[in-house]
């Protein structure tokens, strides 16, 4: 006789949001192995449950596919979590104050790494400075990166360290400040120059990295997220390998190869994307300009009250095109940081070329799902220019909120198409929703509220919020965090979606997401979160 086979657990009495189109909403979901067998009505599940079985009456609760971050640098984000937090400093001397107190906590001669400050919003109205760290921290050498990545400040010990002297001139698409004497100012702009300073700074060991992960990974899981795609190159690639190998990996995630390692991928064989149950190699990741936080995000016209500064340019279009169409001849999608409108255009153009070459070789969009990362400017004419190619977005709708108070004084009549997301949608452009952690917190709650009402948690800029045309409602912001993000990564046919065959992720909001008032979304938790068929989180209150 066959030994029955019950399943691993089973959800009763629920309002299930599968996004599956056979069956939009169900009441009742099983699943088993990992997998979801069953997803039906009321009474549909009878006969399924076993003496191991996890059964839950959720009386009306809401269900939803796990959530996915689409852009974040995960690794990043979990070691910032153990630094400094300089987010949200009213002022550099406030900042100062705090950076007194987390010196005073350190060993002699530790390095002091923090995280998050923004000179847009302090009343000193400039950068911080090496001799403003150093009257804080004394001989302690100190690497603060800037709340948008794209700038840092280090001190006067860490410079020294880094060789960084009289004259210093960084790599291309990098700036390093120089006062009147010609010496380093401190400030920092865009990775080649924040990396000669980041070369000589402790890396975390193995153990360090792993259990800063774990922490990070029980955080996102508390928020009902179960997938991430990660930005942080080959140590956080080392790290999830190692968890992987331990059992301990409970989050999907996707990491994509940086430039600099792109030469060493094509060397390796790696001819499209990697998938595997918990980790999957994506596509070929490139700058095409820099942020808006220090001013070198890259525009057609030059930014408000500075008249010869038009931003920066990371990686040309000749050389992108380059690597673009390198990429894609190798079966290997693209992703590209573009933020300002001169960027997206230059984007855009190399996408249009690429495609033309990808026609004639008789490869689909669809075998090619290029991205444009962030999208957070764009001339009116570019942006049908998506979805007319078939280019997907992944944006951040916190960074139109905390941002916005920049785009006003920066871009000025601009910032009508920044940040455009219905704008972009109502022309057929597929987008996932990210936070850029740890540009932001990754909290999705926190992003939907931004998405659906263009205002901060204070309410600001008031109740219709701001450019109020470019909000999107609860249900498309909610496909953009589960099967939207799942299809930009070609992973539609295994998560994002609460249908039969499909990994058993899913997450149960303690609220109805969808009926609350908008700014009850802030508070929102999981009360249940399930990963691969295995409760990864339970609130106390479930």
């Amino acid at each position: 006789m066959e030994q029955a086979v019950f399943a691993d657990g089973i959800l009763t009495n629920a309002r299930i949001l599968t996004n599956w189109p056979a069956m939009p909403w169900a009441t009742e979901l099983v699943w088993h192995g990992g997998r979801i067998t069953h997803v039906g009505g009321p009474g549909s599940s009878n006969g399924a449950a076993g003496p191991g079985t996890l059964t839950v009456d959720l009386r009306g609760r809401l269900v939803l596919p796990g959530l996915c971050d689409s852009h974040m640098h995960f690794t990043n984000w979990s070691l910032s979590l153990q630094e400094a937090d300089l987010f949200e400093v009213p002022s550099l001397a406030a900042m100062l104050d705090r950076l007194r107190s987390a010196a005073a906590n350190l060993n002699e001669g530790s390095w002091l790494l923090g995280r998050g400050w923004n000179q847009a919003i302090w009343p000193e109205g400039r950068f911080p400075t090496r001799h403003d760290l150093d009257s804080a921290c004394g001989h302690r050498p100190t690497l603060l990166y800037a709340k948008s990545g794209h700038a840092a400040v280090a001190s006067s010990s860490a410079l020294s360290q880094a060789g960084l002297h009289a004259g210093a001139v960084a790599p291309a698409g990098g700036f390093v400040e120089l006062d009147d004497d010609n010496e380093p100012t401190g400030l920092l702009l865009e990775n080649p120059a924040i990396g000669l300073v980041e070369q000589v700074c402790p890396v975390p060991s193995a153990s360090a990295m792993e259990a800063a992960c774990l922490q990070g990974q029980a955080r996102l899981h508390a928020w009902g997220v179960t997938s991430v795609h990660d930005f942080d190159g080959r140590q956080g690639f080392e790290a999830f390998q190692r968890l992987d190998r331990a059992g301990q990996l409970r989050l999907r995630t996707v990491n994509h190869v940086s430039q600099d390692q792109f030469p060493h991928a094509l060397d390796f064989g790696l001819t499209g994307p990697m998938r595997g149950p918990w980790l999957t190699v994506g596509g070929l990741k490139l700058f095409a300009d820099g942020a808006l936080g220090p001013r070198t995000a890259a525009m057609a016209e030059p930014y408000a009250g500075e008249p010869d500064n038009y931003g920066m340019t990371v990686v040309d279009k000749e050389e992108m095109l380059e690597l673009v169409a390198l990429a894609s001849s190798r079966g290997i999608a693209s992703c590209v940081h573009a933020i300002g409108d001169r960027a997206n255009r230059d984007v855009l153009d190399v996408f249009q070329e690429v495609r033309r070459q990808e026609r004639e070789a008789g490869v689909t969009p669809d075998e090619r799902r290029h991205r444009v990362e962030h999208a957070q400017v764009l001339l009116e004419q570019d942006i049908s220019r998506f979805a007319h190619l078939g280019i997907n977005v992944a944006v951040q709708p916190i960074h139109a909120t905390q941002d916005m108070a920049m785009v006003d004084q920066y871009w000025g009549a601009r910032g009508r198409y920044a940040y455009a997301f219905k704008s972009l949608l109502s022309h057929g452009t597929r987008m996932a929703f990210g936070s850029d952690a740890p540009v932001e917190t990754p909290n999705p709650w926190v992003g939907l509220h931004a998405a659906v009402t263009r205002r901060r948690a204070d309410g600001t800029p008031g109740p219709d919020g701001w450019y109020p045309a470019q909000k999107v409602d609860r249900m498309t912001a909610l496909r953009a965090y589960t099967v939207e993000a799942a299809f930009l990564e070609g992973l539609e046919r295994t998560i994002g979606t609460l249908a039969p065959g499909m990994r058993a992720d899913l997450t149960i909001p303690d609220r109805d997401i969808l009926a609350c008032p908008s700014d009850d979304l802030l508070d929102t938790q999981a009360l249940l979160t399930v990963s691969g068929g295995e409760v990864v989180h339970r609130h106390t209150a479930a």
